[in-house]
């Protein structure tokens, strides 16, 4: 659990729920910027995750989640019919990455080497690293957990995987991950 806070603490921001949400969306309506800026500390980090775990390139999930967060900028619905405000940004995020694959504006851009990193304290882990030891079936179970804090049974429920395989399943991801704080 130690080394799961440690990550959560550094991805994750304070958490939002539903009605906070409305209310800063029928701010942004009265053009109110500020609430742009709450919005964007709450969730860019966590729509450019997801962004970067379907496109894998670093570039285009900044965009991605640039035009996510401009998408909500011009919101044009009524806020009060916001149900989940998770599932309506995972919506937006995954629409918006379709939306770069049908303009055809993907290409491999100049990505920075897997061995070239941004410099932070060497005691910290990239997000990038624990995605690259884990897989596919992982990556999609800790991006839900870890990011967007869905619980492990609600996970569990959409997969259609017994939630006792699925708490198996994220023990394995938390060894895979101490195993790689181990190894620097």
């Amino acid at each position: 659990m130690g080394s799961e806070m440690c990550i959560r603490d550094r991805i994750l921001a304070e958490n939002m729920n539903t009605q906070e949400f409305r209310s800063l969306i029928e701010q942004l309506q009265k053009n109110d910027i500020s609430a742009l800026e709450r919005l964007y500390t709450e969730y860019f980090g966590k729509i450019y995750v997801h962004a970067l775990y379907q496109v894998k390139d670093r570039d285009v999930a900044y965009d991605t989640a640039m035009n996510v967060m401009m998408r909500l900028y011009r919101y044009a619905g009524n806020a009060e019919e916001i149900k989940n405000h998770v599932g309506l940004l995972t919506a937006m995020t995954d629409n918006a990455v379709k939306d770069h694959y049908r303009r055809g504006a993907f290409c491999k851009s100049a990505a920075m080497p897997e061995s070239q990193t941004l410099s932070e304290p060497e005691d910290m882990l990239w997000l990038s690293d624990i995605l690259a030891a884990l897989t596919e079936e992982e990556r999609g179970v800790f991006i839900d957990h870890a990011i967007w804090e869905k619980p492990l049974k609600e996970i569990a429920a959409q997969r259609s995987i017994p939630y006792i395989t699925l708490r198996r399943m994220y023990g394995g991801i938390k060894k895979k991950i101490g195993a790689i704080y181990s190894q620097s």
